[in-house]
């Protein structure tokens, strides 16, 4: 892969190091090791409410793929990063602080919403870096790479998540879930923005989510 487009002056190679960066800290997820068991045993919950939790996380998640995906394609890739970051985390947060039923569902609402946001735009961004590069061929190659990084930080975060509940606490583990995104945000500073080569104007934010 060429380093700097020399049309653009976008270096790819050091965006898709960054993007790589920042997907494997969104999955890092230490908490996804023993949230059933932070519901049951540490907040009370009971098995048929965590799956009522679960049906409004996935049906939030899902109801919000098109308006999320919408903004950005219109506002940019790293506005969708950037929200979805911050959103998710903040909704990792609110559920290691939550101690009612009400507000878990709260933090799953904000939890889900936030995925949303980041759903899709990881391969999005990845195919218009290489685009900048002329190197569209490598996009299998490199979504490849990108996948087992998300997956080495999935598992990786789950044997952490393990090891952190055995010493600490549960709740504990769910703190370094939200710092995780802390590091993420951190991780995104240096993104820049893939340039996009259509010849179509720029439409507004409605416009893009009829087409959507």
């Amino acid at each position: 892969m060429a380093g700097t487009s020399a049309a653009e002056g976008y270096d790819t190679r050091r965006q898709v190091r960054v993007l790589y960066a920042v997907s494997g800290l969104v999955n890092l997820n230490p908490h996804i090791a023993v949230w059933v068991i932070y519901l049951m045993e540490f907040r009370g919950i009971s098995l048929a409410q965590v799956g009522l939790m679960e049906g409004m996380f996935w049906s939030v998640t899902l109801a919000l793929e098109i308006p999320s995906g919408a903004i950005s394609d219109r506002y940019g890739r790293k506005v969708g990063f950037l929200l979805g970051t911050v959103i998710e985390g903040s909704g990792v947060l609110m559920f290691a602080l939550a101690d009612s039923f009400p507000l878990l569902m709260a933090s799953y609402v904000v939890w889900g919403s936030g995925i949303a946001f980041r759903s899709g735009n990881d391969g999005a961004f990845l195919y218009d870096a290489l685009s900048a590069d002329g190197k569209q061929g490598d996009y299998a190659d490199r979504m490849g790479v990108l996948a087992a990084v998300m997956r080495f930080a999935a598992a990786g975060g789950a044997i952490a998540g393990g090891a952190i509940a055995e010493v600490t606490s549960l709740q504990v583990v769910v703190f370094f879930g939200a710092a995780s995104f802390m590091g993420a945000l951190l991780a995104l500073i240096p993104m820049r923005e893939p340039p996009r080569t259509s010849t179509v104007g720029p439409q507004s934010y409605g416009q893009t989510f009829v087409e959507a």
